[in-house]
């Protein structure tokens, strides 16, 4: 346990001070640490003490069936394209998946290497986005972890007037990429509108989902029904939930009226429509929220001391990236015996 709580601190600091230094060989170092620290990590931590590893198992143990075309696009194939694929090397599903999580792994490091390269997002922002989703990205979510980063990459680009058509790959590897995939449109004129009639619909056809013979419908529905089970709550979504709205209202007195902008104004509907749905569903909504709140560039300006401020001392968030790892993996870890 000794050496995962050392790889776990060492993982982190090599982010950090990598977001810190200016773009250099050290900073390539410190990038270098940081996947190979990552990836030591990653191998002397057990696949099943990751969380949602049964899930995984059980359901491509049970077949993957489909009966259309529109079946299998509603069934979010990338995962089941990523199993076929190293189907073909390996036999066994627990080696399948061993690969499939390596692969993961190397795809969420590669987007945390980019956003340490960034030079207009601040290292606080990076610190706060990477202790709170670096574990659950990296290590548990096979699908939603490159829906999320696609999306993080996306949101950065539209605010800076770019864009990628990575973003319309997204509705394949998850399902819950459906609601914000709206943002593709954020710059019509009429988006205020659409995304009006977007709230109005969303209930009703989660609800018709649950009658119609409608496969894609009735996946989501499904989906959220699973966020619903109220056993599956507890007191750290509403902590969370307090801290995202906190959040908000800091930006708020920050940014003014540059927080009405269709992202953060998009995201945060979705995420509070979500939530009352389920705290999970809000809790699993919740990156997108804060892509556009940390990701919107703007001119440091009378707050450059502060900023300074901030990117030093977001480094005791390393006590929030010992809980996440805690938290995105099962008890057992803490029994573990590490083998390397």
């Amino acid at each position: 346990m000794e050496l995962i709580f050392t790889l776990v601190a060492l993982v982190y600091a090599s982010y950090f001070v990598g977001c810190l230094l200016p773009k250099n060989k050290y900073k390539l170092l410190c990038a270098a640490l940081f996947v190979g620290l990552g990836f030591l990590l990653r191998n002397v931590i057990a696949f099943h003490l990751t969380k949602d590893y049964d899930a995984y198992i059980h359901y491509f143990g049970d077949g993957f069936a489909f009966t259309s075309w529109v079946d299998y696009l509603g069934k979010e194939p990338y995962l089941y394209i990523l199993y076929r694929f190293f189907g073909l090397f390996f036999s066994s599903n627990e080696t399948i998946f061993a690969a499939i999580y390596y692969f993961n792994f190397f795809l969420v490091a590669t987007f945390f290497v980019w956003l340490m390269f960034l030079d207009d997002v601040r290292t606080w922002k990076k610190s706060i986005f990477f202790s709170l989703f670096y574990f659950l990205f990296a290590h548990v979510l096979l699908r939603n972890g490159a829906q999320y980063v696609i999306f993080a990459y996306f949101i950065y680009l539209i605010y800076r007037n770019r864009n990628t058509y990575l973003i319309f790959l997204t509705p394949f590897v998850h399902l819950t990429s459906s609601a914000p995939i709206i943002l593709v449109f954020h710059r019509w004129k009429y988006y205020r509108w659409l995304l009006l009639a977007f709230v109005v619909l969303l209930i009703p056809m989660l609800f018709l989902g649950k009658f119609a013979n409608i496969p894609l419908l009735h996946t989501i529905t499904r989906r959220i029904g699973s966020y619903s089970q109220a056993n599956h709550f507890s007191l750290a979504h509403y902590v969370f939930f307090t801290t995202i709205i906190g959040a908000c209202a800091v930006a708020y007195y920050f940014l003014r009226k540059r927080f009405w902008n269709p992202i953060i104004i998009t995201t945060l509907i979705i995420y509070l429509l979500s939530f009352l749905i389920s705290p999970i569903a809000g809790f699993r909504y919740s990156p997108y929220l804060l892509m556009g709140l940390l990701f919107i560039k703007v001119e440091e300006g009378e707050y450059a001391r502060l900023n300074t401020l901030l990117d030093y001392g977001s480094v005791v968030l390393l006590g929030y990236f010992f809980y996440s790892l805690i938290d995105t993996h099962s008890k057992d870890l803490l029994l573990q015996n590490i083998h390397i």
